[in-house]
This record gives structure tokens, C-alpha cells and sequence, in this order.
């Protein structure tokens, strides 16, 4: 006792053991399993009108809940200090029958699944149908893409820091077990192993009540490190989907010439010659813009008068709009292009330089979030 005490008081940062659980198959997983099959008679309108943190988990998720308990009491332990669940009802009914003798359980709302937005009750088949484009987006990158009226992985990540931080100010030391979701639990390691957002797609599908636990105590010497170094995942009712291993987390870091390598691996597919401009990078005078300009180093030079950055851009408008025959007019440009042309420099970085652009990026009241994906 005297030892798990002075352990606690040299580890106040977080728990020394975080046992993360998925919840067993739920009524969700088994309906979109039939579905894909081509099954839909689950698919009532009932069905469809309940949200979906209201799924009760099926006697085969039950099933799985029970074994998953066995295991974590034979191989982790009986007991815990601290029991979280998500609130969603097939994550508490899981954490129920885990039959964790005396556990007190804790609803966290920052537990919950991701908010799947549009594509929320629909099969597999209907999302593709019925929203093409968000497919689209979906395979361009699948941890950023956000579904309409949902979450990415990127905001579930976001989320679950708040979770993490809660631990690390209230469970230091301690034995933390927490039964979640798939995509949450892909949070979690994307934060506790600093996982690649597209590295965390592609890590081995997380099971209904799978278990991934983290440790700070060395399997083998016992001995406790700062951060999470050891991870174990089990899938205790079929051990063959599972790697049932200790594994040493390595966070990666990257050299320059790594950095390099990876984005080499993307196209540039948009490009400019760099100009003449950028020799007058270290030069602090403001640099005035031709009303002839017609995207050469030539039009550009320095302006030696003491007008101000807002007096110097009506000027160069005024002039472009009434004496330029090569001015680009706003007909040639939507709204929506004019209002979020993120690409635009400041100050002596422009080259390609539209004053009506410059103008309605700078001087215009407008929310350039709206225009955000």
C-alpha cells in the first residue's frame, strides 16, 4: 500500500495504466452488416427515427462484453480507480456487462461516437447513392474529411484532448478503464502514439469490444516511465484479429530530408517562376505596382513616397480600374473566388498582383469561414 502510494505522488501526470474498450456489436453494426448483404428488413422507419446513441448492443455484442470482462479481469485486473463511459447507451450497457466487481462508472459526453452528420442513419449503400460527394471527399482524405453536419477524425481528436487532460489533472497515477468507440478509440492513439493523420486511417480496424491498453510500467522490469511507452490490443473473443503482444510505442520525429521524402510523394500540380522580386525580401520600403502591370518583374518598384499601406492600395486601384487596359474586371471572377483567395500574399510577397482582389481581401467586411471546408 505504502508503495502504490509514493508511485501515485511520482506520477501525477496520468494514469499508469489507461484500459481503452470498444462497446460490443450493436444494433447499428449488425443492421449495416445485413444491409450490406442485402438485407434490409431491420431498416423500419422505427429503426431509422431512433439517434443512434440510443442502439442497445445484440446478444452477440452482449456475448462479446461478458469475454471481454473475463479477460480484463484475469489479465489486467478486478479493479479500477476511475470507470468512464460514453453516454450512448451500447457503451454503458458494455460497461455493465464487463462485470467489473464494485466499479463506479462516470458518463463523460466527450466519450461520444462521431458525429457522422448527413450520413447518419442510412446504410452504406444510401450514403453512396444519396451523397456522391461526400464519397468524393471522403477517399481524398478520409481523417479530415468531414462529413456534412458531422465530425472528422481531426475534430474527434480535438475532442478527446479534453479527455486526456482531465486525466492528467485528475488521475495521476491511477488505473483508469474507459469504454468508448471505434473512432474514438483511433483518437486516442492518434494523440497517445502522435500518429500521422493519414497513418491513422490505415491502423488495424479496432473490434467490437476490442481492448487497447496503454501502460506506463515497463511489461518486463516493472519500472514506470513518464509517458505511454507500452501498448497491448486484444480482441478476447477471437485472439486471431488481435496482436495479444506488448509493443514499445515509438513517436516518430522527422529530419528535414524525412520531411523532404514524404511530401515528395504529392504532385504539385500549381506553380509560378520565381521572380526577380524575391531579391528584395530584406528590403523594408514599400514597393509600388505599376497600373500596367502585366505579370513581368518589370512593372515592380520601389515606392520612395511616405504613403500608407491602405493609401498606396486605393491609389494602385484607382489607377489599375481607370488607366489599365489589361486589369483583370470582376466579371472575370465569382464571389466566392473573390472573397476566399486564401493564396494571396502581403505586402512585398505580392507578385501577380489584382488590386480588386487585394482590395475585397482586406477591405471588405465579409467571414472568410463561411467559405471554409
Amino acid at each position: 500500500f505504502l508503495n502504490v502510494n509514493i508511485e501515485r505522488m511520482m506520477y501525477k501526470n496520468m494514469p499508469v495504466d489507461l484500459v481503452l474498450v470498444r462497446h460490443g456489436q450493436s444494433e447499428g453494426n449488425l443492421a449495416q452488416r445485413l444491409a450490406r448483404q442485402g438485407e434490409l428488413h431491420t431498416w423500419t422507419g422505427e429503426f431509422r427515427r431512433r439517434h443512434n446513441s440510443q442502439y442497445r448492443l445484440t446478444d452477440r455484442g452482449r456475448a462479446q462484453a461478458r469475454i471481454a470482462g473475463e479477460y480484463i479481469k484475469n489479465n489486467i485486473g478486478f479493479t479500477f480507480d476511475k470507470c468512464f463511459t460514453s453516454e450512448y447507451v451500447r457503451a454503458m450497457e458494455t460497461a455493465a456487462m464487463l462485470g467489473l466487481p464494485n466499479a463506479l462508472w462516470n458518463t463523460d459526453i466527450y466519450l461520444r461516437e462521431r458525429d457522422r452528420g448527413v450520413l447518419a442513419n442510412k446504410t452504406h449503400q444510401e450514403r453512396v447513392l444519396l451523397h456522391p460527394d461526400e464519397m468524393v471527399r471522403k477517399q481524398r482524405n478520409a481523417f479530415y474529411w468531414q462529413p456534412s453536419g458531422g465530425e472528422s477524425l481531426a475534430n474527434l481528436c480535438l475532442r478527446i484532448e479534453r479527455v486526456l487532460d482531465n486525466l492528467s489533472q485528475n488521475c495521476g497515477g491511477l488505473r483508469v478503464i474507459i469504454v468508448c468507440h471505434g473512432g474514438v478509440i483511433k483518437s486516442f492513439r492518434a494523440l497517445l502514439e502522435s500518429e500521422r493523420g493519414d497513418v491513422n486511417t490505415k491502423i488495424n480496424k479496432i473490434n467490437n469490444c476490442q481492448i487497447v491498453w496503454y501502460t506506463r510500467r515497463d511489461p518486463e522490469k516493472g519500472s514506470i516511465a513518464n509517458s505511454y511507452n507500452w501498448v497491448k490490443s486484444v480482441c478476447p473473443w477471437d485472439l486471431s484479429l488481435s496482436s495479444n503482444t506488448w509493443k514499445h510505442i515509438h513517436r516518430p520525429t522527422f529530419t528535414n530530408e524525412d520531411l523532404l521524402q514524404i511530401i515528395q510523394k504529392v504532385p504539385q500540380l500549381v506553380n509560378a517562376p520565381v521572380l526577380d522580386i524575391m531579391e528584395d525580401s530584406d528590403n523594408s520600403s514599400p514597393i509600388e505596382f505599376s497600373p500596367n502591370h502585366e505579370g513581368n518583374n518589370s512593372s515592380v518598384k520601389k515606392n520612395t513616397t511616405a504613403e500608407t499601406s491602405e493609401e498606396l492600395c486605393e491609389h494602385n486601384f484607382n489607377a489599375s480600374t481607370n488607366g489599365s487596359k489589361q486589369n483583370i474586371s470582376n466579371s472575370d471572377y465569382t464571389d466566392e473566388e473573390i472573397l476566399d483567395d486564401s493564396d494571396i500574399q502581403e505586402d512585398d510577397d505580392l507578385i501577380d498582383f489584382n488590386p480588386q482582389i487585394f482590395v475585397s481581401k482586406y477591405f471588405k467586411d465579409y467571414n472568410t469561414q463561411d467559405n471554409i471546408d
